[in-house]
């Protein structure tokens, strides 16, 4: 719990920082009184912390720039030896993160049991899937495999360093402004995207213009010219990548971060963008994300009854409408009804096939289960590219030793969310949903598909990480 000073304690001269206080802003109810205080607190910062929210603040600054660029995930040229390899702008975001995360602000205070057991487990992860990769190189996978494995690795350390760097942030009121700022934007011109190329108001083929629109060079972004050409195949990707999936858990991240950040109010604003995110939502045609996304804004509309009557009736009656007239959204609503009716073979879009497939190809090769067919391994030996499962993908590349911590990660983030997070406990609430996601996507693993998805999980966690130390927050309840 994050502890400020007390102020009865310090008008009688005895000012102590070890009063604890609720550390979420989305608890409105922070006081020892329970009385309803405001989210910023008075308090002054130490000298010390002063300076720590000077040498934090490039890295800030980064990573602010950061989540801009996700806004805008298609790639900026065709630079590099592959598709999945072409620059976008948060892979140019990314380094300046890393590099000030690497040479920048170390906190002089020893983490506490749960930063480090947190820190350790990513530590894990990221030796495990070396040694995936060594094991690629070694069997002889080939050539695609190697590659393949090199980029998740060069990924799972990129995304393990800007969580390590966000919990250690410093985090004042000026801040916290501006980061509610940029995810509002961020939100808004993500779902904002999708509804235009759903609706055809800006062609998906002149977002890649710019790239060689041949199948062998240009791989899954072909997607965007053939979606163009074929309007019934879901249009509703925007600007965030060639997969609807990546758009559906995006909406749904950025939300929750919204809501982690400061708590949504009832106000005009607040029903545009949650009316804007359930509607972007429901048009990518992503099944487990719009569906994420509702079970996600119920955990939170318990405590906000008037912010759900003002918000998601309006989202329903505008789908029942555009479901009954002529337009494409009729389309999209049958296909998102199939969701209630989702154990059936028919409406798994070929992942029953797709699960065989790998599940006979361990029962064949028995050695799989213990040590994994290597990382990126899953590309060249499958036609499908991808397991379409997290839990399974993880098995089948890194075996039990990845299956195991990454069941061991979900864990301890679960466990400490639910022990810590305060008020409507957003960021685990969101982590559920996409755990329930995860089942038919790869979301917690660094498929070219999902780019940057796991990267944004990282500042998300960090930031609520960075709660359970009270010196990294300033000034905030």
């Amino acid at each position: 719990m994050e502890t400020i000073r007390d102020g009865a304690g310090c008008a009688a001269g005895m000012c102590r920082e070890d009063v604890p206080r609720c550390i979420a802003p989305s608890c409105s109810y922070g006081g020892l009184s329970g009385v309803k205080r405001p989210i910023f607190s008075p308090s002054s910062p130490s000298d010390r912390q002063r300076r720590a929210i000077k040498k934090t603040g490039p890295l800030f600054f980064f990573t602010c720039l950061y989540l801009l660029s996700q806004s805008f995930m298609i790639p900026i040229a065709a630079v590099g030896p592959s598709w999945a390899l072409w620059p976008s702008l948060a892979d140019i975001g990314l380094v300046p993160v890393v590099l000030v995360a690497l040479g920048g602000y170390r906190s002089k205070r020893a983490m506490n049991r749960y930063h480090r057991l947190g820190v350790a487990l990513v530590i894990a992860l990221v030796c495990v899937a070396s040694l995936g990769l060594l094991h690629t190189w070694v069997s002889h996978s080939g050539r695609e495999s190697l590659l393949y494995g090199a980029y998740f690795l060069r990924r799972f350390v990129e995304f393990a360093i800007l969580f390590w760097a966000i919990s250690q942030m410093v985090w004042t009121p000026e801040r916290i402004s501006r980061l509610r700022i940029i995810i509002d934007l961020v939100l808004v011109i993500t779902c904002v995207g999708v509804l235009l190329t759903f609706f055809g108001l800006i062609p998906l083929g002149s977002l890649v213009a710019h790239l060689p629109l041949t199948r062998d060079a240009a791989g899954p972004w072909m997607a965007y010219p053939l979606k163009e050409k074929f309007p019934d195949d879901g249009r509703g990707i925007g600007f965030v990548g060639y997969n609807h999936a990546y758009a559906g858990v995006q909406i749904l991240a950025l939300t929750a971060f919204r809501f982690a950040i400061v708590p949504m109010r009832v106000s005009l604003w607040s029903g545009v963008v949650l009316l804007t995110a359930v509607v972007a939502s429901f048009v990518t045609e992503s099944r487990a994300g719009f569906a994420a996304l509702i079970f996600f804004l119920s955990t939170q509309f318990v405590r906000s009854p008037k912010l759900l009557v003002a918000t998601l009736p309006v989202a329903l009656v505008c789908v029942a409408l555009f479901g009954e007239s002529r337009t494409p959204v009729s389309a999209t609503l049958e296909r998102q009804q199939t969701t209630l009716a989702a154990t059936e073979g028919d409406n798994l879009s070929g992942r029953g096939g797709i699960w065989k497939s790998y599940a006979t190809f361990m029962m064949e090769h028995p050695s799989t289960f213990l040590v994994g067919a290597g990382l990126g391994a899953s590309y060249p030996i499958t036609p499908n590219r991808s397991c379409h499962m997290t839990p399974l993908q993880y098995l089948f590349e890194l075996g039990i030793l990845g299956f195991l911590v990454y069941g061991g990660i979900v864990s301890f983030l679960m466990t400490t969310l639910i022990r810590f997070e305060r008020g409507t406990k957003p960021v685990l609430c969101a982590l559920i949903g996409l755990q329930i996601a995860s089942f038919t996507m790869e979301t917690f693993y660094p498929i070219p598909y999902l780019a940057h998805f796991l990267g944004l999980c990282a500042i998300v966690v960090g930031f609520s990480f960075s709660r359970l130390r009270g010196d990294r927050w300033v000034g905030v309840r």
